[in-house]
């Protein structure tokens, strides 16, 4: 496959792929348990994210840390949104 078509692939995948992420900031709940996994799969999705770009350097320990942080805003929300009134349980 030529190089250029590759390019463009990757610039057609990158843009659809920041379509999904600007889409995903417009999913919210007012139910807890809802929206409690939406924060989940957003989670997710960054950690996948992350863990493919760092593969591509065997960069574990930035996966790692990254990771952490990930795990460390999720909580952060959970809390957050556990706290919330006016959120149906």
């Amino acid at each position: 496959m030529d190089e250029e078509y590759k390019r463009e692939a990757a610039d057609r995948f990158m843009g659809i792929g920041q379509t999904v992420i600007e889409a995903m900031s417009q999913i919210k709940s007012q139910d807890k348990k809802t929206q409690e996994e939406i924060i989940n799969l957003k989670a997710e999705f960054a950690e996948r994210t992350i863990y493919h770009f760092t593969a591509l350097a065997f960069a574990k320990d930035s996966y790692s840390k990254a990771k952490s942080e990930i795990e460390k805003v999720r909580n952060e929300l959970v809390q957050e949104l556990k706290k919330k009134p006016g959120i149906k349980e």
